[in-house]
């Protein structure tokens, strides 16, 4: 039940909720269906017999208390700060702007748009009556001091101590008002205090001379400095912002799974599916034990974290865990899903083309990256139409590296593979899949499972290489800080898991 049904609830019906109510209230219910009178409204007595369960349906098992109601808007705000936090770990380009770009809407962004249209309009009919009305422009000179002390330090707020915010009075009543002049000498105040890359802005401001112009472009130097402050704070206090944010998130999360259980269903799966595919690979000697470890865990997350970038997992299937990254994510999902299908057609167009132009000539490169940049917009419901383009440009690198030994009959079996490649099951797009699973997983495990392998490319990814490590530099961050977010809820799921597949085997711990 949301908190915004148990609201409407009590306001509709009048309900009281005192803060000791601790009571589950629930209705009876009929055991056998009794057929219903159903008369009509105009002059019904109310029965008292309640409503047969298929019709109303069940009652809740329990209702929020008002204190339970207070507890969850509470970690409703704090769930809003633990993203601006997660933000802020894993963008290094954080700033205040993006994060109001992002959380805002077209339409907000029009209402907010049009409200500070219509405001300045007021007062520019202010302004050109006859003669002017100062008296709005007098509230907001009061107002200046105020709103840049919010964007200054408190050394720096010693400039306005000679500030009068009743200086325009004072000169109207002496009829000697320079209300331009005086807003300006506020500007100078300002100038000397923001941040160099104001420096243009204040230097246009002193050369305006409409006072409602002026006004507004001080208003948007404020908040301009306001999110200069905002933006140095933040980088200056990443590392502590980064140690919180770790214990925040895991503990927010399973306060939240007090509230309701069901909320990491799909991380539960996730992690299952890990598990099972861990165990696949692993011989009988090397299962996993009943109670895992860290190292178990590494290896198990680092295979469900390469999973997630083939898109199986979108939407409401999507960790819960990892709901915050989602975007980025999906952003990867769909980096790998045309590295992949670039991958394959140089695969089969490379097999076609022969060993003696794929060895003496850049011809695989050269088609990666033509392929790339035709594939920049790909997505799976896109493929068939990019594939024609694909074998267009397959069939074209091809008969400039052979000239007179390509012809139509291999151009036709060229773009018969190339248009098979649209299904996941094709064997060659299968085989560059597993590839690119097996590097992307021994990556994330970090350096020691790199170095156990070798540190090599399976064969064929070398032509992908400064693509592929790209692509994982991106995750790695985010994989990084929801394994330390994370990792004991992820083990004692696990566990939980393993004992549930084994629950005759006592036990045992590695």
């Amino acid at each position: 039940m949301s908190h915004d049904g148990n609201s409407n609830s009590y306001k509709d019906h009048g309900d009281k909720v005192t803060e000791s109510d601790e009571t589950t209230i629930k209705k009876a219910r009929t055991e056998v269906s009794e057929p219903l009178s159903i008369d009509s409204t105009l002059n019904a007595e109310p029965s008292g017999r309640p409503l047969p369960m298929f019709v109303a349906g069940a009652s809740p098992h329990k209702y929020l208390t008002l204190d339970q109601f207070k507890e969850f808007q509470q970690m409703n705000n704090e769930l809003k700060n633990m993203a601006i936090a997660h933000e802020i770990v894993l963008d290094p380009n954080f700033t205040v702007e993006t994060l109001k770009e992002k959380s805002s809407t077209n339409l907000s962004k029009k209402v907010e748009e049009m409200g500070r249209k219509a405001f300045y309009d007021i007062l520019r009919e202010k302004l050109a009556q006859d003669p002017p009305n100062y008296q709005p422009f007098f509230s907001l000179y009061s107002e200046l001091k105020d709103l840049a002390l919010e964007a200054t330090t408190p050394s720096s707020a010693k400039i306005f101590d000679t500030f009068d915010p009743d200086e325009p009075v004072r000169q109207q009543q002496q009829n000697c008002l320079d209300f331009v002049g005086l807003v300006n000498e506020f500007v100078a105040k300002l100038g000397k205090i923001c941040a160099p890359i104001r420096d243009s802005e204040v230097l246009k401001l002193k050369k305006e001379t409409n006072l409602v112009d002026l006004f507004m472009g001080v208003h948007k130097l404020i908040d301009e400095m306001k999110n200069d402050m905002l933006n140095y704070t933040v980088k200056a206090n990443r590392h502590q912002i980064l140690q919180h944010s770790v214990q925040m998130e895991s503990q927010k999360f399973l306060k939240l799974l007090k509230f309701s259980p069901h909320l990491a269903n799909e991380t539960r799966g996730w992690l299952a599916e890990s598990v099972e595919e861990y165990q696949s690979k692993q011989t009988d000697d090397n299962k996993l034990p009943e109670k895992i470890n860290k190292k178990h865990l590494n290896k198990i997350l680092a295979i469900g974290y390469a999973r997630l970038l083939d898109g199986k997992r979108k939407g409401d299937q999507f960790p819960e865990t990892l709901k915050y990254d989602i975007l980025r994510v999906e952003k990867l999902m769909k980096e790998k899903f045309k590295l992949s299908i670039c991958l394959t057609s140089v695969f089969i167009a490379s097999n076609l083309a022969g060993k003696k132009v794929c060895e003496e000539t850049d011809f695989k490169v050269r088609l990666k990256n033509n392929l790339l940049a035709l594939l920049v917009d790909l997505d799976e419901g896109s493929l068939k139409e990019s594939l024609e383009r694909v074998y267009l440009e397959c069939n074209k690198q091809i008969t400039t590296s052979l000239e007179d030994t390509w012809n139509e009959n291999f151009s036709a079996l060229l773009k018969r593979q190339i248009a098979a490649v649209e299904s996941e099951n094709n064997s060659v797009r299968r085989l560059v899949d597993d590839r690119m699973l097996t590097i992307i997983s021994t990556i994330l495990q970090g350096p020691e499972s790199m170095k156990n392998n070798g540190s090599k490319l399976p064969p064929g990814l070398s032509v992908i290489e400064a693509e592929l490590v790209h692509l994982i530099s991106q995750y790695l961050p985010v994989t990084f800080h929801n394994s330390r977010s994370f990792a004991q809820f992820y083990i004692q799921t696990i566990n939980e898991h393993l004992k549930s597949q084994n629950p005759h085997n006592p036990s045992t711990s590695q």
